[in-house]
């Protein structure tokens, strides 16, 4: 048999000089962009023309990291990303810009570590990761069929709309209030406690800054951070005003183990699958999700699992999730801060650390004695007398070009410590504080119910230690802007000193200069910095790591045992700062009063009382979901190759599914799909072998078919009854031919677009090489050869297949 020659039009061919993973390629169809893995570390997202829209580069963890599974959200707003490790991400669909991580499995599981270190719950080996590997995902959006129409007034009222008692009557009166005052009040007041549970507040708030990382190495959280567009992506708020729907994200690995994600970042459960998850299937109007697995070696099984969308589109669990995401958010970015903070202030010290170690060499090993350079410091601003050893080092090691060196470096200090201070801890502080105490609430409120039963305490500690952040905060601050005022008196004292020490003391021109600058220097504010803050500033004992406060300990028992978290509480680090502001109190803090005043310590308590809460928050959340349903054998399914399962759109109650399968080469159809039923299954005629197949809607099938005179994509058209019958079903359409000497060798495709705005893409085998077609316009009978199939536009509805 020799088939026809009808073509598709070709809107774009595209060649890589590498091969590509195109067996993880997926489409997003409202924005009809095409993303694919061109190496295991790489995704290049390209337009329908062939161009590159943008390219995701992830942070790597390991250089054993690959990418293993790939998914677009059904609105093409963000795409999901797996690796070999059990790692996942969520990008920006537009950009390709990080919105956050997880692990699959990895809630609680991490070390818990004394120290802020960027991969902290990140590590871990390849026996842990074992069987971890994302195989793939399931996205669904589901209408909760609660959302309708949203009403004028209300939406008004409590939007960024600003309504007055006219306009808002006048609404009462389109909604039929006017004849039925009553009836209308009770309609809007319905929709009146959840829109007040979903207001988000932190609107008014200003929006978080980017966070510089001036050169430090800041794992993950710094790329989050790192640009304004990025730190507003993670925290832009998603999903407040889709109150009947419910985003709902299945992450599975090659275990079978399945995490459930909520609003994309919050883990709401875990179940498990007995075998291997190969597809998935979901209806935004159903709340069963199906997933077909490979059970042993050539086994198909059929799982579904049914959510609670009630109870998962409700204000409480909406809030409580935005809250949650927010909380994990702004704790990644008040860490990466306070790592900033402790990277900028080190680093600034490194110059002139080393000058001052210079000349305390040479003073310690002068003869005869001089003193050490406090002193001769001191002698210099009250006598003007310079020492041998002094003279020496500011004429030739300061000197200008060292002054100015010095003069930047520490500028720079106090510069970045109070910007981080001041415009990043600060309000994500009070942003954590408004997430925090909106889930205080709800467990103050269902004290004691099954409802939500999180102990209120557990967010009590969460904000007493935000409490303390803040408190040694604003001491930060404090100290920052009194030692900065006391450099700059130096620095200048510095400078003149320098140029007297180059022009020979007793010189005319430094006669000159002394006469010229003795009216502007504040000597004794010198002899203040000199004596206090030249060798050890007081934010060394607020921002560095405490001394052997490093690593990780042995579980969760020994993380709250040890000394320097148990010494955390809010009362006591307002008795060190309150003493501390004494008059007669030392200039540093006490070595037994540092825990409870040091940022990173006070921090790393935070983690750990967060970390705790976040996992009874998902314990609570985990109950919501029912143990999958028992698997059900595949018919017809033993050996076979699957391609492609639909979930049709709900008929009764209890939804239907399509799958395409081939086996030796053969196409076929099983409808009507279910855990209660095995379906109806068919052989399904084509040319030669069919080697790829996948569903174009719910009503029409694509198939990439291999004949000797080439390949060729068809539109299959099954019989009304999939009921298995003893000759395969011929009832199929040729869409395009590929002749055997043709470029590229066909091997799979992948099928997208918005209705009648569709599109096949057609990869070779190695995934170097690709090619996009316009298949509306061959199914509409408008390709070259097509138009003797009859598909012209009053027909297409007619010749198109209906599964259910």
């Amino acid at each position: 048999m020799r088939p026809s020659q009808p073509t598709l039009p070709l809107f774009s061919s595209s060649i890589l000089p590498t091969p590509s993973l195109s067996d993880l390629a997926t489409y997003n169809n409202p924005h009809d962009l095409l993303a694919l893995p061109t190496s295991t570390t790489e995704i290049s997202v390209f337009r329908l023309s062939g161009q590159i829209a943008f390219v995701v580069r992830p942070k790597l963890r390991s250089e054993h990291a690959a990418i293993t599974a790939l998914q677009w959200k059904p609105d093409g707003s963000a795409i999901a990303v797996g690796w070999n490790d059990g790692t996942h991400g969520i990008f920006d669909g537009g950009t390709g810009r990080v919105v956050s991580e997880g692990r699959i499995g990895g809630q609680g599981k991490g070390e818990w570590r004394l120290d802020l270190h960027p991969s902290a719950d990140e590590d871990e080996d390849e026996e842990r990761a074992e069987g971890r590997a994302v195989s793939g995902f399931g996205w669904e959006v589901h209408s909760t069929g609660s959302g309708g129409k949203r009403r004028t007034g209300l939406e008004g009222l409590l939007g960024n709309e600003v309504v007055d008692t006219e306009t808002w009557a006048e609404g009462w009166e389109c909604e039929g209030l006017g004849k039925n005052p009553l009836d209308g009040l009770k309609s809007r007041l319905a929709d009146l406690p959840r829109a007040i549970a979903v207001m988000d507040v932190t609107k008014v708030l200003p929006r978080l800054s980017a966070l510089p990382a001036h050169g430090m190495r800041g794992g993950m959280d710094g790329s989050r951070f790192g640009t304004k567009a990025a730190a507003d992506a993670v925290f832009e708020t998603k999903g407040e005003d889709d109150a009947g729907t419910v985003d709902v994200l299945f992450v599975c690995t090659e275990a079978g183990e399945v995490q459930v994600l909520l609003d994309e970042t919050v883990p709401i459960g875990n179940f498990t699958l007995a075998s291997k998850p190969l597809l998935h299937a979901s209806h935004p109007q159903s709340s069963t999700t199906a997933f077909l697995s490979r059970y042993q070696s050539d086994q198909i099984q059929l799982h579904t699992q049914t959510l609670p969308l009630g109870t998962l589109g409700g204000a409480l669990l909406h809030t409580t999730s935005r809250d949650t995401t927010r909380v994990s958010n702004l704790l990644s970015y008040i860490l990466q801060t306070l790592r900033c903070t402790t990277h900028d202030f080190t680093t600034s010290l490194a110059l002139p650390t080393r000058l001052i170690q210079n000349i305390s060499l040479t003073l310690s090993e002068s003869s005869p004695p001089q003193g050490d350079l406090i002193h001769n410091l001191t002698h210099l601003a009250v006598t003007g007398t310079f020492k041998p050893a002094l003279l020496e080092w500011l004429s030739d090691i300061v000197k200008e070009p060292g002054h100015k060196r010095w003069d930047a470096a520490i500028t720079t200090l106090y510069a970045n410590v109070q910007q981080h201070m001041f415009v990043h801890l600060l309000p994500a502080l009070d942003r954590l504080s408004v997430a925090v105490t909106s889930l205080h609430g709800h467990a103050k409120y269902y004290d004691g119910a099954a409802v939500f039963d999180v102990p209120a305490q557990f967010f009590t500690n969460i904000l007493e230690g935000i409490d303390a952040l803040r408190i040694v905060a604003y001491k930060v601050l404090t100290i920052c802007m009194g030692e900065w005022a006391l450099w700059r008196t130096f620095s200048k004292w510095l400078r003149v000193m320098t140029d007297i020490a180059i022009a020979g003391p007793g010189s005319k021109t430094a006669l000159e200069m002394e006469e010229k600058e003795a009216g502007g220097l504040d000597v004794g504010a010198v002899m203040e910095y000199v004596g206090e803050v030249l060798m050890g500033s007081q934010l060394a004992d607020y921002v560095c790591v405490l001394p052997g406060f490093s690593g990780a300990v042995d579980g969760k028992e020994a993380f709250f045992t040890h000394p320097v978290v148990q010494a955390q509480s809010h009362d006591a680090t307002l008795k060190v700062i309150e003493r501390a502001a004494k008059e007669d109190a030392p200039r540093h803090v006490p070595v037994g009063d540092k825990a409870v005043v040091n940022l990173q310590a006070i921090a790393v308590s935070l983690v750990g009382n967060v970390r705790v809460a976040i996992e009874r928050l998902a314990v609570w959340q985990g109950r919501l979901l029912e143990t999958p349903s028992p698997p059900v054998q595949v018919d017809g399914a033993l050996g076979a190759k699957m391609h492609d399962m639909r979930m049709l759109n709900p008929v009764g109650a209890e939804s239907q599914l399509g799958l395409l399968s081939t086996e030796d080469g053969k196409l076929r159809l099983t409808v009507g799909l279910s855990t209660t039923d095995i379906g109806e299954s068919a052989s399904i005629d084509t040319i030669g072998e069919a080697l790829d197949a996948k569903f174009m809607g719910d009503r029409t099938a694509i198939c990439l078919c291999r004949h000797p005179d080439g390949f060729c994509l068809l539109a299959i058209n099954p019989p009304h009854s999939a009921q298995a019958e003893a000759e395969p079903v011929s009832d199929h359409r040729v869409l395009h031919h590929f002749p055997a000497d043709d470029a590229i060798q066909p091997a799979s495709l992948v099928v997208g677009g918005r209705d009648r705005k569709e599109v096949v893409v057609v990869f070779s085998g190695d995934g170097r090489s690709w090619r996009t077609y316009d298949l509306a316009a061959g199914l509409r009978g408008l390709g070259d050869g097509a138009g003797d199939q009859g598909w012209d536009d009053d027909d297409a509805g007619e010749d198109e297949m209906d599964f259910r």
